[in-house]
């Protein structure tokens, strides 16, 4: 019998010395809006935006490109390189040039917001706007187990203690992210996708990786997000516990120059799965908004306060 998720969706493209997973879909209808890239967050997978019905709203107008975040998922980093988040920046900067769907509306959810916000700091000319699901981007309100990636790191220690909190956390799944999805019920196939997928021990480590680096790289570029004036959008959910709003969207849109904050009451962390409609709306509207902005790139001189 085919193990659970055993069929790998899209491709294994080779990025420099990693070999990224990556699922493309062409927009249906010509438009000529800039493409979106969908960036999962921790303990997730393209499966997080393919599950639901966000890529067939988008691709109703422009291409989509649902990536694997390196060393998560299926896409493989070699055993020397650590799954930091400056790594996973430069290897997605180096897939948007690769696969020329660049600049693009980067669409980051939770860890996947972080990314998406350094990336545009490196590379501002690869992105033309940004969509924030559910942001974790304000550092020093990182979660508890980043401790617990930092023991992993140790190479003695680190190598023994691992299979352990692989299995707690496998345990830990349904209580885990049930309280990520609260007040929406945890969708019944989704224990066996994260055990299936997520949890495996590469990729798990990985994604302990990229927490542990989250926070340096985040004081590193907090300072420039001043001067990041492309069109962005923030959505957060009133019931998130997991990134609350007064910790993580509110400070983040007071220092964005450009940003429009969009509130879903009710909702929680997993908003890729609970509220679809309203991300491809906010996705296309972005993608509209850099497009005007594409055609007037002196407007950052005067913003709208």
């Amino acid at each position: 019998m085919q193990a659970p998720f055993e069929h790998i969706p899209g491709e294994l493209v080779k990025v420099q010395n990693a070999t990224l997973h990556v699922v493309e879909r062409p927009a249906r209808t010509a438009t000529h809006l800039p493409p979106s890239v969908l960036i999962h967050g921790k303990f997730g997978s393209v499966h997080d935006f393919l599950d639901t019905s966000l890529v067939d709203l988008l691709t109703s107008q422009q291409k989509v490109l649902i990536v694997d975040r390196p060393g998560c998922g299926y896409s493989r980093l070699p055993a020397d390189t650590p799954a930091t988040l400056e790594t996973q920046v430069a290897l997605l900067a180096a897939l948007l040039a690769h696969r020329n769907v660049e600049p693009a509306v980067l669409v980051g959810h939770s860890l996947g917001a972080s990314l998406a916000l350094a990336l545009a700091v490196a590379y501002p000319e690869r992105v033309a706007g940004l969509v924030l699901l559910a942001p974790y981007a304000i550092p020093g309100d990182g979660p508890a187990h980043a401790r617990v990636a930092s023991i992993l790191q140790m190479p003695i220690l680190g190598a023994a203690l691992l299979p352990l909190v692989w299995g707690l956390i496998r345990l830990a799944v349904t209580p885990m992210f049930t309280a990520a999805f609260k007040p929406d019920p945890l969708p019944t196939h989704y224990t066996r996708y994260i055990r299936g997928v997520v949890l495996r021990p590469e990729p798990f480590r990985a994604d302990l990786q990229s927490v542990l680096s989250a926070d340096r790289l985040l004081r590193q570029i907090y300072p420039a997000f001043t001067d990041l004036h492309k069109p962005v959008v923030i959505m957060t959910g009133t019931a998130d516990r997991t990134a609350p709003a007064e910790r993580q969207s509110h400070p983040l849109a007071a220092i964005l120059p450009r940003v429009m904050t969009i509130e879903i009451p009710d909702a929680g962390h997993m908003l890729p799965y609970t509220v679809a409609p309203n991300i491809a709306g906010a996705v296309l509207a972005t993608a509209a908004a850099a497009n005007l902005l594409a055609r007037a790139p002196h407007t950052h001189a005067t913003q709208a306060s």
